[in-house]
């Protein structure tokens, strides 16, 4: 998930399109590396800190507080997937009752969070918006590439896939 030479060809060629048209719309990729080491430097409850984080020349924020319970169990998830080499959450793969009651609430609480990422120079720029989970089934769930690379990976990961050539 987060090292970009075990993506598949596919999965890189997706990452570079997102990160790249992310970075046209703040000004360039430096902008948007401004704006996720921002992120990192709220350490693991990001998303907790409040609604908004600000960058030097950009803003990313969401609408809706996210509470530190629905955070950790959403990095809860995220680690145990990455550890797993898995890519998307299988719902019918969790065996307690409980732990899948808890991680449905956080789906369902976190499904209609947006993040508005705006440049402060508007004029040559434009604004994007973006999901937590990019796709949700039933059985399945998909996080946002774009989540991920904002909130979870290092930095790494988008400098790779804005150099990545098929």
């Amino acid at each position: 998930m987060c090292n970009f030479n075990e993506l598949t060809q596919e999965q890189k060629q997706n990452l570079h399109t997102l990160i790249s048209q992310a970075a046209k719309n703040v000004g360039g990729l430096n902008f948007l590396l401004l704006l996720m080491e921002a992120i990192k430097e709220k350490k693991q409850h990001a998303l907790t800190k409040g609604t908004k984080i600000i960058s030097d020349h950009t803003t990313i924020e969401w609408n809706k507080v996210i509470f530190k319970d629905k955070s950790e169990l959403l990095h809860t998830v995220i680690s145990e997937l990455r550890e797993a080499g898995e890519e998307s959450l299988n719902l019918a793969e969790i065996k307690s009752p409980k732990k899948k009651k808890h991680i449905i609430n956080m789906l369902k609480t976190l499904a209609p969070v947006e993040f508005t990422v705006k440049p402060k120079n508007s004029e040559d720029t434009e604004s994007f918006t973006f999901k937590i989970f990019e796709t949700t089934t039933e059985q399945n769930v998909h996080f946002s590439p774009l989540f991920i690379s904002f909130f979870i990976c290092s930095t790494e990961l988008s400098k790779k896939a804005m150099k990545y050539e098929a």
